[in-house]
Order: structure tokens, then C-alpha cells, then sequence
């Protein structure tokens, strides 16, 4: 909470890190969550039978085989907040690349690339806001990240309801779910980078710049 001396909007770190590790929970729910009320509008509008049906919903789980894998990997040699950037961007690309799909292939291509991102979301999140409030409050990081989880599955559901099972529905709620990732990578990824363009400048423009004045 803000002090006497910071603006309202003022977020601790402790609170920021709560705030990181809910929307990668939503994201990771709302993902894992809406093929269900999706497949409703899918099975129509592409005539899926019952083959084509599970490999849309198995394409994320087999997705998360080789995420995992790479996942750790990107975590512990790039850094918690490049994985979280990663991760992202599977959701976003898979998100859009499954809510514009023209074909079943298209689909199953964009589920696969959400199973990535899901794969990065439990090998980046968690060790990204526990390691930025320490050990006493990391089991209060993990908790509220699972709890973030199952309320996401619970919101894809809500999601379902609200749009229904119309033509093309499956559509809106996919392009749904793009909130949170994008919410996230405004609070780690592209709040780090925007802050980091003065320095940036400097190291692009140093030859241009005159030099700093001699030490007195």
C-alpha cells in the first residue's frame, strides 16, 4: 500500500509481486479453461468428430512437453523476467493464432504454441515473485498464484456463459484471455524496458554524444 510520502497508485513490491504472479495464474487457468465452453461453437462451425475434437484439446498438453523442457532452460540461463517475456509472447501468438484459425490445422497449431507458454508460466512465475519478496512471504506468492489458477479456469467458464454457444463465439472468448498476458508483460516486461530507454539512448547515441567534462 502507498505511504504518506507515494501518490495513491503507489504499489509495494510485495504487492506488485502478488499482482505478477495472480495474471500469470489467470492466464495459466483462463487457458487450460476455455477449450471447454470453446469446443461447444467449434464442434459446429468446423465439424469436428470426436478424433479431431481431442487432438485440439490434447494440443496443449503436448505442447507443455517440450515448454517444460526449454522452459527451465530459458528460466535459469536468460533470467525469470526474459521466461515471463517468452511466455507471453506463446500466449499471444497462439491466442490469436487459435481465435483466427480457418482450419483445423491453424487450431491445433495455435493450442500447441498455448501449451508452451503454459509450460513457461509454472517454471517462470513462481520463481520470479518468490525471489522478489524473499522467504518469508514466497508460500504467500505460491498460494495466491495457484489461487489465481483456479480462478481462471472459473472465469473461462463465466466467459462461456456470457458469450454462449453462437457462431463464431469461440472466437470471442479465445481473444478474451489476451487481457492478462498483456497486463503481465506491461508490469515485468515492458515497464523494465521503458524504463531502461534513457540508458539505452545513451548507449546508442555514446559515439554521437560529446564527451563528459574532465573531473575536477
Amino acid at each position: 500500500m502507498a505511504g504518506a510520502d507515494e501518490p495513491w497508485w503507489y504499489i509495494s513490491l510485495e504487492e506488485r509481486a502478488a499482482l505478477v504472479g495472480a495474471l500469470g495464474g489467470i492466464t495459466f487457468g483462463y487457458d487450460i479453461g476455455v477449450i471447454s465452453g470453446a469446443l461447444v461453437s467449434l464442434k459446429g462451425d468446423f465439424g469436428l468428430d470426436d478424433q479431431a475434437e481431442g487432438m485440439v484439446v490434447a494440443m496443449i498438453a503436448v505442447g507443455q512437453i517440450p515448454g517444460a523442457v526449454i522452459g527451465g532452460l530459458v528460466t535459469d540461463q536468460m533470467g525469470r523476467r526474459f521466461a515471463i517475456f517468452v511466455q507471453n509472447a506463446c500466449y499471444l501468438a497462439g491466442t490469436l493464432l487459435t481465435a483466427y484459425a480457418t482450419s483445423l490445422e491453424q487450431l491445433v497449431c495455435g493450442q500447441l504454441v498455448v501449451g508452451v507458454g503454459v509450460a513457461f508460466s509454472v517454471t517462470s512465475n513462481i520463481s520470479y515473485v518468490t525471489e522478489m519478496v524473499g522467504p518469508q512471504r514466497a508460500g504467500a506468492m505460491v498460494a495466491t498464484y495457484e489461487l489465481a489458477t483456479t480462478f481462471g479456469v472459473l472465469l473461462a467458464y463465466l466467459v462461456f456463459l456470457g458469450v454462449g454457444a453462437g457462431e463464431d463465439a469461440w472466437r470471442t472468448m479465445f481473444l478474451c484471455g489476451l487481457t492478462f498476458p498483456l497486463l503481465q508483460a506491461r508490469l515485468t516486461t515492458l515497464g523494465c524496458l521503458l524504463a531502461q530507454l534513457p540508458q539505452l539512448t545513451r548507449v546508442i547515441n555514446g559515439p554521437l554524444l560529446p564527451p563528459p567534462p574532465p573531473p575536477r
